[in-house]
């Protein structure tokens, strides 16, 4: 198992760190104790509760398992359960499939579409491949919006740039040998900057997962709402 996007807000109580969990679930501090209760089960439990918010997705998944089998979900154990998630999550998996077919943008006429939402500071910007799973306030990258480009070039650039992510984690789907890098960490690294500029995690538009954006005649505007605006004129 690997580091998760924090989807939990940190203030929340169900926030908790790793040790916290593993604490609370072995009543003790032992170190040899949490670290035998440290299993890839354990480990996709706390993922789910406490980084994602999933509260019922290791039963939701069990259940699956349980219907697809002809049996009770009670049958299903959770080592059963992980080594489905890692079936599925492998580059030859579903979605493993889905991951190296996915788009970080498609324009369709004259209409943009994106995952998250698009704030001026992210207009144009390309994360550079050097930004490795770490979140930063000033990434590097190019502008394309600044540098004259037009929306199709941005997008173009932007699905580039996490083809050769995913190509890279398909090839290096595990970490180095002294953990500070694994194949792939360029697209975690582009949802790790700045979240005013990644238009998959967008802080500022988060409550309207799909945002719509204008690109006729190759203009930089972009619709927040029901409004339309340009970059210079954006609130």
């Amino acid at each position: 198992m690997t580091r998760c996007r924090y989807w939990v807000p940190k203030d929340s109580p169900q926030h908790v760190t790793l040790l916290q969990y593993l604490s609370d679930q072995a009543k003790t501090s032992d170190t040899a104790a949490l670290n035998a209760l440290h299993t890839p089960e354990t480990r996709l439990q706390f993922m789910y509760q406490h980084q994602m918010g999933c509260q019922h997705t290791m039963d939701f998944r069990r259940a699956d398992i349980a219907a697809r089998r002809g049996c009770a979900p009670h049958e299903v154990s959770d080592k059963d359960v992980v080594e489905e998630v890692r079936r599925a999550v492998a580059p030859t998996g579903v979605v493993g499939e889905y991951i190296r077919l996915c788009q970080l943008g498609v324009v369709i006429g004259d209409t943009l579409f994106v995952h998250g939402g698009v704030t001026e500071e992210s207009m144009g910007f390309v994360p550079a491949p050097v930004n490795h799973d770490k979140l930063q306030s000033d990434p590097p990258g190019t502008n394309l919006a600044k540098a004259g480009h037009s929306v199709q070039d941005w997008i173009v650039a932007l699905n580039e740039y996490c083809a050769q992510g995913i190509a890279d984690w398909v090839a290096n789907p595990l970490w180095n040998s002294d953990r500070t890098q694994r194949g792939g960490s360029m697209v975690m690294g582009c949802v790790a900057t700045a979240r005013t500029r990644c238009i998959s995690a967008c802080g500022t538009h988060m409550g309207a997962m799909w945002q719509v954006w204008l690109s006729s005649r190759h203009e930089w505007s972009y619709c927040d709402g029901a409004k339309l605006y340009g970059a210079s004129t954006a609130p």
